[in-house]
C-alpha cells in the first residue's frame, strides 16, 4: 500500500510540471525581462523537459493512461491559449515529441523489451518530431547565423587593424575563424536535434535506473563499458557519405548533418570501448582522469578518433572476445 501511495504521489507531481513547463515555454515574456532571467528560464525549461520525458514514461509504465493523455491534452490546450495559431505547429510538435517518446519508453519497458530496442524506438520518435519542430526555421536560422558571423568577422578585422596587425596576419586569422563559423553553421540542424536527443537520453537512463531499483524483475541497463552502436546503422552512414561525395549542395548539407548526428553516437560508443580497456588493464583513477583530460584537449581530433573506434567496433565487436568481470545485461 505504501508503494502504491508513493507511485500516486509522484504521478500527481508530474502533472503540475506539465503545466509549469507549458507556461515557461509558451508564456509571453515582457520586453523588460532581464537577460539573466530569460537565461535562467531557458535552463529551467531544458531540465523540466528531461523530467517530463521521464515523468511521461513513469506514468505510462504504471498504466496511468487516462491521467497521462488527459493531462497532455490539457497542457496542449493551455499552450494554445497562450500562443494562439501563430505557434500552434511548434506547440503540437514539441508536446507530441515528449508525450509519444515518453509513452513509448514506459510501455515498451513494461513489456520487457531489450533496452537497445526501447532506446532506438524512443530515439526515432524524438528525431522525427524534432525534424517537424525545427525544419521550418532552419532556412531563416542559417541565413541569420551567416549574417551574424560576417558581422563578427568584420569586427575582428577592425580590432586587429587597430592593434597594428599586418594585412596577411589579419587575413589568415579571419579566414580560419570564418571556416570554423561556416562549419558550425552548416551543422546547426544536427546540433539542434542532438540537444533534444541528449534530453531524452538522460531521461532514458534515469527512468531505467529508477524502474530497475524499484522492480527487481526488470532488466538492468548494461554498464557503460558495453555500450555500442548496432551494425544496422552502417548503411545509413554509407548512404550519407555517398551523398556527401556525389550529391548537390542541398544533399551535401543533409549528409553533413546526418554524419555529424551519427558521429555523436559513434563517439559515445568509442569512449565506452576505451573505458572498457582502461578498466581491463586496471588503470588507476588518476591515470583515467589524466587520459580524459588529454583527450579533451585534442578537441576535434579526439572526437574523430573516438567516433572512428566506435564505428569499427560496431562490426568488429572487440569486447566480445575480451570479457570483463562485470555482469552484462
Amino acid at each position: 500500500m505504501t508503494e502504491d501511495k508513493t507511485k500516486r504521489k509522484e504521478t500527481y507531481f508530474i502533472v503540475p510540471i506539465m503545466f509549469i513547463y507549458t507556461f515557461l515555454m509558451y508564456g509571453k515574456i515582457d520586453n523588460n525581462t532581464g537577460t539573466l532571467i530569460i537565461a535562467l528560464m531557458s535552463i529551467l525549461t531544458y531540465f523540466l523537459a528531461i523530467y517530463l520525458f521521464y515523468g511521461i514514461a513513469y506514468m505510462a509504465y504504471y498504466k496511468h493512461t487516462y491521467l497521462l493523455w488527459g493531462s497532455g491534452v490539457a497542457a496542449f490546450i493551455v499552450g494554445y491559449l497562450l500562443t494562439g495559431l501563430s505557434d500552434v505547429w511548434t506547440l503540437l510538435m514539441s508536446w507530441s515529441m515528449i508525450l509519444f517518446a515518453g509513452a513509448i519508453l514506459g510501455r515498451l519497458t513494461l513489456t520487457g523489451k531489450n533496452h537497445q530496442k526501447i532506446y532506438i524506438a524512443g530515439l526515432l520518435t524524438v528525431t522525427i518530431f524534432s525534424l517537424g519542430l525545427f525544419s521550418p526555421i532552419w532556412h531563416d536560422l542559417l541565413i541569420a547565423a551567416t549574417q551574424k558571423s560576417t558581422e563578427m568577422i568584420n569586427e575582428v578585422k577592425q580590432s586587429l587593424q587597430a592593434m597594428g596587425y599586418s594585412a596577411d596576419a589579419i587575413r589568415e586569422s579571419t579566414d580560419s575563424t570564418l571556416k570554423m563559423f561556416n562549419a558550425l553553421i552548416r551543422l546547426i540542424p544536427a546540433l539542434m536535434i542532438l540537444s533534444v536527443v541528449v534530453q531524452f537520453s538522460l531521461s532514458f537512463i534515469i527512468f531505467t535506473y529508477r524502474i530497475n531499483k524499484n522492480n527487481y524483475q526488470s532488466r538492468p541497463l548494461a554498464p557503460f563499458i558495453y555500450w555500442k552502436i548496432p551494425f544496422g546503422v552502417t548503411p545509413l552512414l554509407i548512404l550519407a557519405i555517398l551523398l556527401r561525395i556525389f550529391g548537390s549542395d542541398t544533399y551535401v548539407l543533409i549528409a553533413d548533418n546526418v554524419i555529424a548526428f551519427l558521429a555523436f553516437f559513434y563517439a559515445i560508443a568509442g569512449l565506452a570501448l576505451i573505458e572498457f580497456y582502461l578498466e581491463k588493464f586496471n588503470f588507476s583513477k588518476f591515470m583515467k582522469v589524466l587520459f580524459y583530460v588529454m583527450l579533451f584537449f585534442t578537441q576535434l581530433i579526439g572526437l574523430f578518433v573516438a567516433a572512428l573506434i566506435g564505428f569499427i567496433d560496431s562490426f568488429a565487436n572487440w569486447r566480445k572476445s575480451q570479457p570483463l568481470n562485470l555482469a552484462k545485461e
